[in-house]
């Protein structure tokens, strides 16, 4: 069974792609944590909105590049 192309194209095609993104996420709580206090939940809401917001990226430049070949 292959996996939905949309599912696809939310994790960003590549494993190197996630580890970025995985990367970037990790930094900006870093960064968070020296800002606002070591508080878990500011942390894990921040990083929630980044990789949704990373997603709907991947969604809207990747999406119609692929599809639109058909």
């Amino acid at each position: 069974m292959s996996p939905r192309t949309d599912e696809i194209e939310l994790i960003g095609l590549s494993m190197a792609d996630q580890l970025r993104v995985l990367d970037e996420i990790n930094l900006l709580s870093v960064f968070i944590k020296s800002y606002f206090g070591s508080s878990k939940l500011n942390i894990a809401v921040i990083g929630s909105c980044i990789f949704m917001w990373w997603a709907v990226a991947q969604r809207t430049f990747v999406g119609p590049a692929s599809s639109g070949a058909q």
